[in-house]
């Protein structure tokens, strides 16, 4: 007898690339005129960036966090307002991530808070995770932190 299995929605990790890729988009432009084919600036961030994470928020604004520049890592988030069309530096508690890492991965949970877990960090694939709360603006510390995960991931693996 052949076993039939259940298809279920597609893997995880294909909507956190989802995700990624519209919050990156909207992050990235705002469109001018709905239905039109031009686009119009976003500003500037505060901080230039490589390889960050983007998520698009339940508030309607975009939190872009980590990523690489020039001088090294960027443990840095930001605030994309598509309203104001401004940008502003996230996370006021405490200021930056708690671990420097590019090429990581975020999720939206259904809470509200932003899960950025693995990337690349000094070197290594790291297994570290870290909680962004936008009713504090804040990481997660302590025994808030969320716990590391059992293999290190980059890329979006």
């Amino acid at each position: 007898m052949r076993s039939l299995r259940r298809r279920g929605s597609p893997p995880l990790l294909r909507r956190l690339r989802l995700a990624v890729l519209l919050a990156s988009v909207v992050a990235a432009a705002v469109p001018a005129v709905a239905g039109a084919d031009s686009w119009t600036s976003a500003g500037s961030m505060n901080d230039g960036r490589r390889f960050p994470t983007a998520t698009l928020l339940q508030n309607g604004k975009v939190l872009v966090a980590a990523g690489a520049a020039e001088s090294g890592f960027q443990p840095t988030s930001e605030l994309y307002d598509p309203w104001t069309n401004s940008w502003a530096m996230g996370a006021s508690r405490p200021p930056n991530m708690v671990t420097q890492r590019f090429f990581a991965s975020a999720a939206l949970l259904p809470n509200g808070k932003v899960l950025v877990a693995g990337g690349t960090g000094d070197s290594n694939v790291l297994a570290s995770a870290e909680l962004y709360d936008p009713q504090t603006n804040g990481w997660a510390t302590g025994a808030d932190k969320p716990p590391d995960m059992s293999n290190p991931r980059a890329r979006g693996s």
